[in-house]
């Protein structure tokens, strides 16, 4: 199937979609173009594998919640877009007036993820950083259940899966890590409006390193992905209404109710207005 969409596929989403900018124009003959129009703004992502035109295709349906929490923003507010893969979510905020800090520590989707910033000249919206956040500060390796780019399902530290079971890893690849609250204390980052948080099942260690930052002023709200079958992740919502936040919903699109993925959820909370 991968061969059939590199020889045939690939060729002809090149000839229907020719460059207009040329700025772009070497990139875009090289593979095909996935252009997106919602209103006024038009969006643009490199499709390089089946991972990635999945992405790309299933960018309005998959996650819904997402884009509408993203649509709920002000024009030049901050997220924080922890393990953005390629970056679909964090293209499709800077799309609509959003600053963007982008954590990918997989090296092939920290790459693609650069690829599309540039393909739709959102570099000064846009800052991707090849790093790993967790509770606290090492050099570790991140286990890649895949060596693809648009791969998920990484986990650093253990060759874990999103259910912290057992599984067998690709790939092995260095990675550096650090806590969110030590990476905005010591290089003086801004303090984000909106946290995005999908790590497949790393999502509590990244909270647990955040402390200081949750309890920030300026943070508004959170989207984080958590596993209903893993007690650790129960303890977070804990921790966010501790914090003063609502928990306005979980979210997963009916794609997922009979799939392994049936308990996973994207968790929104709120801070009410002062």
């Amino acid at each position: 199937m991968k061969r059939f969409f590199d020889v045939v596929s690939f060729p002809i989403a090149t000839i229907l979609n020719m460059p207009t900018r040329p700025s772009v124009g070497f990139v875009e003959k090289l593979h095909p173009i996935f252009t997106i129009t919602e209103g006024n703004d038009i969006i643009k992502y490199e499709c390089v594998s089946l991972e990635t035109l999945w992405r790309a295709k299933t960018l309005l349906t998959k996650e819904p919640d997402t884009i509408e929490w993203i649509d709920s923003f002000g024009k030049g507010e901050l997220l924080y877009d922890i393990g953005a893969n390629v970056g679909m979510y964090s293209i499709y905020a800077a799309s609509k007036g959003i600053n963007v800090i982008a954590f990918e520590p997989e090296s092939q989707n920290y790459a693609q993820l650069n690829r599309n910033i540039f393909l739709n000249q959102f570099q000064n919206h846009v800052t991707g950083l090849c790093l790993a956040l967790g509770k606290s500060n090492a050099i570790d390796f991140l286990y890649l259940s895949a060596f693809t780019v648009g791969g998920a399902v990484n986990n650093l530290g253990s060759s874990v899966d999103y259910n912290h079971q057992p599984m067998d890893s690709a790939f092995k690849q260095g990675a550096l890590s650090i806590s969110l609250d030590d990476l905005i204390e010591k290089y003086n980052l801004p303090a984000p409006s909106h946290i995005k948080i999908d790590v497949d099942g790393l999502e509590s260690d990244i909270i647990h390193g955040a402390a200081k930052t949750i309890s920030h002023p300026n943070l508004k709200s959170v989207l984080v992905e958590l596993n209903d079958d893993l007690p650790e992740d129960a303890k977070v919502v804990r921790i966010f209404k501790e914090n003063g936040f609502v928990l306005k919903g979980k979210y997963h699109a009916p794609m997922f109710d009979h799939t392994e993925f049936k308990n996973i959820y994207n968790y929104i909370f709120m801070k009410p207005p002062q």
